[in-house]
C-alpha cells in the first residue's frame, strides 16, 4: 500500500513562540504529504478529533505528530493498527533547548519535519513475531514454598516440573513439630501438614518430581527456557516457559555465636536442634539427657 501521509504541527507549549509554523508547513509540503495542518493544542479533544476525521475521510495510513516527546501521551496518538504514527519532537529537542526564533533553531525544526516525513513514507509496518512458547513451569525447591507453588500451578492445569536437591521433599518443614496458627483465634500452634502436602503434589498427574537433582544450566528467555538438570542418572533436558525459585533458607552460622555460649556449653542449641527433638517427642539436655527445668530463647542472635 502506498504511503498517504498527514502531518500535524502543534503550536502549544511555546512551539509557536519559538518557530515559524508556516515555514514548518512548507518543509512538510516539500515532501508531498497529503495533508499538513497546525493546531493550537494537538492533544486536546478538538485536535485529536481533527486528526481522526482526516484519517477516516482522507484514508491516511501515516501520521506525523510534530509536537512533544514520544513519551508524552502515546495512547492519545494511537490511531489504530493500520496507521503508522511518527512523533517529531519540536518541544523538548528544539523549542525548549535552543534559541527561540533563531535561524539555526528554525532550520533544525524544519530538518526534523523533513526527516519525519521521509521516514514514514519509506518505513514498513513490522510483522508480529510469532514464536512458539511453553506454558510449563519449573519450580526449584521442594520445601513448603515450592510445594505450594507447584500444587497451585498444577491444580490450575499447568504442567509442572519440581526440582529438589535432597532425596525427599518437604525441606525444613519436615523438621518442625508445629507452626504458627493460621486461623482464629490464633492461640494454639498447628501441625505442619507437610506430609499431606507432599503426597498431594507427588500424586498430582500434572507434576513431575526430580529428587536428588540440581539445575545445571538455564538458557533462553521467558516463555522458552532450555533447562539442564543434573542428577545421578546423567541429567535431564527440558523446556519450560517460566521458573519459580523457591530454594529456601540456611540457618545462621553458629560459629559466630560463641558469645552466647555456643561451643562452650553442650546445652546451648539452635532452634533447629530443638525442633528436631520436639519431632522425636522429647526435649532433653544434650549434656546429661535429662529434661530441662527451664528454657531461655535468644531471639535474633545473629
Amino acid at each position: 500500500m502506498d504511503a498517504k501521509v498527514g502531518c500535524y504541527i502543534c503550536k502549544g507549549c511555546e512551539i509557536a513562540q519559538s518557530l515559524d509554523i508556516d515555514k514548518l508547513t512548507a518543509a512538510a509540503n516539500e515532501k508531498q504529504v497529503a495533508i499538513c495542518k497546525s493546531h493550537d493544542i494537538l492533544c486536546s479533544q478538538e485536535g485529536l478529533a481533527e486528526i481522526k476525521q482526516d484519517v477516516a475521510g482522507e484514508s491516511l495510513n501515516r501520521v506525523i505528530i510534530a509536537a512533544c516527546s514520544q513519551r508524552v501521551f502515546p495512547e492519545l496518538f494511537d490511531f489504530g493498527t493500520d496507521v503508522l504514527t511518527e512523533r517529531v519532537n519540536l518541544r523538548e529537542q528544539v523549542a525548549w533547548c535552543h534559541e527561540p526564533n533563531d535561524e539555526d533553531t528554525q532550520m533544525l525544526a524544519e530538518d526534523y519535519i523533513r526527516m519525519g516525513v521521509v521516514k514514514v513514507q519509506t518505513v514498513e509496518a513490522p510483522e508480529p513475531m510469532a514464536e512458539e512458547t511453553s506454558a510449563d513451569i519449573m519450580v526449584v525447591g521442594g520445601g513448603l514454598a515450592g510445594l505450594n507453588a507447584a500444587n497451585a500451578a498444577a491444580t490450575s492445569g499447568r504442567k509442572v516440573t519440581l526440582v529438589e536437591k535432597e532425596a525427599q521433599l518437604g525441606g525444613w518443614a519436615t523438621k518442625f513439630k508445629k507452626v504458627f496458627p493460621k486461623r482464629p483465634p490464633y492461640q494454639e500452634p498447628e501441625d505442619t501438614n507437610i506430609q499431606a502436602l507432599i503426597a498431594e503434589v507427588e500424586n498430582n498427574p500434572n507434576v513431575t518430581v526430580h529428587k536428588n537433582s540440581t539445575v545445571a544450566k538455564t538458557a533462553g528467555q521467558p516463555g522458552k527456557f532450555a533447562v539442564s538438570l543434573a542428577n545421578g542418572n546423567g541429567g535431564v533436558e527440558l523446556t519450560v516457559g517460566s521458573i519459580i525459585l523457591a530454594t529456601g533458607w540456611k540457618p545462621y552460622d553458629t560459629e559466630k555465636l560463641g558469645k552466647w555460649g555456643w561451643g562452650v556449653s553442650e546445652d546451648v542449641i539452635t532452634n533447629i536442634q530443638m525442633e528436631e527433638m520436639a519431632v522425636k517427642g522429647e526435649i532433653k539436655r544434650p549434656s546429661d539427657g535429662k529434661a530441662p527445668e527451664s528454657v531461655a530463647f535468644i531471639q535474633c542472635a545473629g
